[in-house]
């Protein structure tokens, strides 16, 4: 017997639908790449005819790369519930499109906000902080420039992002549900 379920309970339904298999797959690729970043330092010893490093070394560089696949989860999850906020009202290949431009738009909005203000007139300050506002930074979960410099990421850099990943899916939840709320069901 199936019971009816609130509109709440459908959204949130939805989005942890999706963040399930995003989930599962990190951890699947997660133990790949874990497993491929240790066998590097394996085959970078040998080719350099060095002595083979031990296992201390293989697990030093696997812990280097667990806060870049943290970041690219937080991601995932940021634009997932962008997804399920704009699939309450759209089909999707609109929700595709829209989404690949939060993308794009998200990474590139540190960079346009910063050339706003460099500009003379208002309204173009106006628009970059208006992108910077209403679109997500994605940039915050970028940490690329730090993992190619060898550069450990900070525990409060990653507490920081979390905390940005859950005041914006918390944000794009209760968008979701105002949208969803008139929404006919017939």
């Amino acid at each position: 017997l199936s019971k009816p379920i609130g509109r709440q309970q459908f959204v949130l339904g939805k989005f942890l639908g999706i963040i399930w298999p995003i989930a599962v797959m990190f951890v699947f690729l997660g133990v790949i790449f874990f497993v491929t970043v240790s066998y590097k330092v394996v085959y970078d010893a040998r080719e350099s005819a060095k002595t083979p490093p031990e296992w201390q070394q293989c697990y030093e560089e696997m812990i280097l790369i667990v806060p870049g696949l943290a970041l690219a989860l937080m991601e995932a999850v940021v634009l997932a519930a962008i997804s399920v906020a704009i699939s309450t009202r759209v089909s999707m290949i609109p929700n595709l499109t829209i989404c690949a431009a939060v993308y794009v738009i998200g990474h590139l909005a540190p960079m346009i906000v910063e050339s706003s203000l460099a500009d003379k007139f208002e309204i173009v300050g106006f628009v970059g902080l208006l992108i910077a506002v209403v679109f997500p930074v994605l940039d915050h979960f970028n940490i690329y420039a730090a993992v190619a410099g060898g550069a450990e990421v900070p525990v409060d850099y990653l507490g920081w992002a979390f905390v940005y990943c859950a005041i914006y899916c918390t944000i794009m939840m209760l968008l979701a549900l105002l949208l969803f709320e008139d929404r006919d069901l017939a």
